[in-house]
């Protein structure tokens, strides 16, 4: 590859990656070749002095996000705008449709591989505002008429899916509907969702490692849900 990317690490895939964001972050940076630029989302130190380390033992140039932090960032519930500029790509305003502020730093991290990219395989930055403007991500943060539908399975999903709800829709009062897969952490996901959420539907698809409507169920209804 020309630039490998790395996005925001989170505890997902214990079992296999590791429990911890260190030892997650340690496995994720395999992906760094050497001599060839690699770009961190911006995240945590603990995880960036990891992938650091990887990219200085692999000699390859190494870019993380939280050193070019967008500027004039104004979110809205369907998208945003804001002013991001790295070396090789001129600083500029960029539109974005997916809701949510993670979004923005997704943007920007696919903004800072584009910079890193060889002179001859470079985007004009005219077509980086174009892709990003047009982007579409469905199953995040996406809406159906009144209904939002979102794929968040683990805390760090649950989270993002929080923050956006009080940012844009505080009181509310929504109903949630929502199944989990048995290997994921179902408590966890309910003890950061319970307070924005009343009333709780639990279901599971049609899959053998759906969890068990009742322990979701049960999950929230610990933190007082109906």
């Amino acid at each position: 590859p020309e630039v490998s990317v790395i996005a925001r690490i989170g505890l997902d895939h214990t079992k296999t990656l590791g429990s911890t964001l260190e030892e997650i972050a340690a496995v994720k940076g395999g992906i760094v070749k050497p001599g060839r630029p690699a770009v961190l989302q911006a995240q945590g130190e603990a995880v960036a002095a990891v992938i650091r380390g990887i990219a200085q033992e692999k000699q390859a140039p190494f870019l993380h996000c939280a050193d070019w932090p967008p500027s004039a960032v104004a979110l809205s519930a369907r998208g945003a705008r804001f002013t991001a500029g790295f070396p090789g790509l001129p600083a500029q305003e960029y539109e974005i449709r997916l809701p949510g502020a993670h979004q923005v730093d997704n943007a920007v991290t696919a903004l800072a591989a584009l910079s890193l990219l060889p002179e001859d395989l470079r985007v004009s930055p005219e077509a980086a505002r174009a892709g990003l403007r047009d982007a579409v991500w469905p199953g995040r943060l996406e809406w159906r008429g009144n209904l939002l539908l979102d794929g968040a399975h683990n805390p760090q999903g649950a989270r993002t899916l929080r923050e956006y709800l009080e940012e844009h829709f505080p009181g509310a009062g929504m109903t949630l509907i929502t199944g989990m897969m048995r290997d994921k952490q179902v408590e966890a996901c309910a003890s950061i969702l319970a307070p924005l959420f009343p009333r709780v539907v639990a279901t599971r698809v049609s899959e053998p490692r759906a969890a068990e409507p009742e322990r979701v169920a049960a999950a929230y209804a610990a933190f007082g849900c109906e």
